[in-house]
């Protein structure tokens, strides 16, 4: 599955008179090489794109990281100008503009322990794993074709990756969905 990449900056409809700072808010997580803190810096090419772009309209952007689910509400109660990164869902187009996504994009995938390859197989079709219990990252869009399927059983979703990994290993899910370049950063 692939995850549209929006960079939700609307500085084209600022004007540099009004408008002289921008605040940009990310999500807390570590995606290299898009958006990553490095030696306390935040770095990563959707901070250099937004700064550039923020630069030559003679805006300075300020980026926030808070944890995902409130950079979303910080952009939809109006308290941010934008958000770096996040994917289309009928929810959130209510209240922000998403360009076709021209310069990343993700791979969602499913992972498994290796004493479970096979019990479970998967060709594609959801129903093959609506008797496992499917573990989450909330407040994340996985695209309308996971995201509206109600046949799954989802376990508690998890604020991060690691505990997302975490509940993998100790067995209280069968499957975790994620970011494959990131659950692999993660796992090592």
């Amino acid at each position: 599955m692939n995850k549209f990449f929006i960079l939700l900056i609307f500085l084209g409809f600022f004007s540099p008179v009004v408008a002289r700072e921008l605040l940009i808010v990310r999500g807390d997580g570590y995606y290299p090489p898009y958006e990553m803190i490095i030696e306390g810096r935040l770095t990563g090419f959707h901070v250099d794109v937004v700064t550039s772009v923020a630069a030559r309209l003679e805006l300075q952007a300020e980026f926030m990281t808070v944890p995902w689910k409130r950079a979303i509400y910080m952009v939809k109660m109006g308290n941010a100008d934008a958000i770096t990164y996040m994917s289309k869902t009928k929810e959130r187009s209510e209240f922000a503009y998403f360009h076709n996504n021209i310069l990343s994009n993700t791979e969602e995938g499913f992972f498994i322990l290796n004493d479970q390859v096979n019990k479970i197989e998967y060709t594609g079709n959801f129903h093959q794993l609506s008797s496992f219990i499917i573990g989450k990252l909330a407040g994340y869009s996985y695209g309308p074709s996971f995201d509206e399927v109600n046949y799954l059983e989802q376990s508690d979703s998890t604020k991060t990756e690691g505990q997302l990994l975490n509940m993998l290993i100790k067995k209280r899910i069968d499957v975790a969905i994620g970011e494959v370049a990131r659950i692999k950063f993660i796992a090592g």
